[in-house]
């Protein structure tokens, strides 16, 4: 059993450490890419500190969203302001974790509360859905590799995600919380990891936009923008000038209500944010495998057909939305009417949930098939406790 525990835990151990160590790479090939952000003399200390400050405040005064990048003109980079959703879309503006006006000690309550609530849901789901469901899936395919689609499969892929959701929201809030023991401003900077994700299923670009969004502006920087720039060039429509709008794509899935491609103009600009958007996705799917390659030693292509089918998704998502945007307009002076547009939105809807759902299996596969459902972070289950109690009265 020790022997078992030591592995599992040394598999564990090696996920973080990939996960940590491409992050920082990631932002060490930003740096040197695109600028230096700390001041001379250099330690690696200050680029610690400087990647800290670009993925929790990116949008603060100095940090990454205020730096010279591709495609920003010179007089932007006086004051960078975190990129507002507009009024159609405010609701998804994350907000900070504790509100203005509140005290420290009142908030760091709240939080501590909202915590604890999430990880018993946490708790529950591993201990009542993925551990056992995905134990039984892999044991009844008898080579150890998941059934696609097969119902313990979809539940505990589905159930998987969600706790996934809620270790990254309970990691974010507790490294938060820690830092602020030493500033408390933090807490009132420092804005939520998510946007109720789960709000988002309806649409897989607004499920983007509700997502973690640690890293978008190094996949903005490293992928969308020269991926857009060199598209354009080779179609001949030359790179978008540094301007009012040039900043304006520091979350590509937010193209998906089809009205970013129609700015540009032309067939030329609409192919090259496509390209574009398909180039984070791709960034991102390589990411995912190769943490998959170093810590369960295989990279079979199944985060790469995730992201990249989420990408595929998006587009034809936005290639919808503008159909039903033209035919809610009235022509020749007859309107259509609200009934088709209504039903043809709540298909695309249904459609966006049920796509979710199927693609979660493409994703959570590999994790499943090497166990880790048995060595993600659980250091107490109360839930497992009260089922056991619960079995030994009976």
């Amino acid at each position: 059993m020790l022997s078992v525990a030591g592995a599992d835990d040394r598999l564990l151990l090696t996920y973080l450490i990939t996960g940590a160590y491409f992050a920082i790479y990631l932002r060490a090939i930003e740096y040197c890419v695109l600028e230096d952000p700390c001041p001379s003399p250099r330690s690696k200390w200050q680029y610690f500190l400087a990647a800290l400050r670009d993925s929790y405040l990116p949008f603060e005064k100095g940090a990454v969203a205020g730096r010279a990048s591709l495609g920003q003109a010179p007089a932007q980079l006086q004051q960078p302001q975190r990129p507002g959703p507009g009024p159609k879309h405010s609701h998804l503006e994350r907000q900070p974790l504790a509100a203005a006006g509140s005290s420290y000690p009142a908030a760091v309550a709240r939080l501590l509360f909202e915590v604890a609530l999430q990880y018993i849901v946490y708790d529950s789901l591993l201990t009542l859905c993925v551990k056992p469901l995905s134990g039984a899936a892999v044991a009844g395919s008898g080579s150890g590799a998941l059934t696609l689609f097969s119902a313990a499969s979809l539940q505990a892929s589905a159930s998987f995600a969600v706790c996934l959701y809620l270790h990254f929201a309970i990691s974010n809030k507790c490294i938060v919380l820690a830092l602020s023991l030493a500033q408390p401003g933090l807490l009132y900077r420092c804005r939520h990891l998510f946007r109720e994700p789960w709000r988002g299923l309806l649409s897989v670009s607004e499920l983007w936009q509700r997502w973690h969004q640690l890293f978008r502006m190094t996949f903005v920087r490293l992928a969308y923008r020269p991926a857009r720039a060199g598209v354009r060039r080779l179609l001949g429509a030359g790179p978008r000038a540094g301007g009012a709008g040039a900043n304006d794509d520091s979350d590509p899935a937010a193209k998906g209500d089809g009205k970013a491609a129609r700015r540009g103009g032309g067939g030329a600009a609409i192919v090259a944010e496509g390209v574009a958007l398909f180039a984070v996705f791709l960034l991102s799917g390589v990411i995912h495998e190769y943490m998959c390659w170093a810590a369960f030693g295989a990279a079979r292509g199944w985060q790469l057909l995730f992201f990249l089918s989420h990408a595929a998704a998006i587009l034809v998502e936005q290639a919808a939305a503008a159909a039903i945007a033209r035919r809610s307009v009235p022509r020749g002076g007859a309107p259509l009417g609200p009934v088709l547009p209504g039903v043809l939105r709540g298909a695309m809807g249904a459609a966006s949930a049920v796509f979710c759902v199927l693609s979660s299996v493409a994703f959570m596969r590999p994790w499943l098939e090497a166990g880790y459902y048995r060595d993600i972070w659980h250091p107490v289950s109360p839930v497992g406790w009260a089922m056991q109690r619960l079995g030994g009265e009976r």
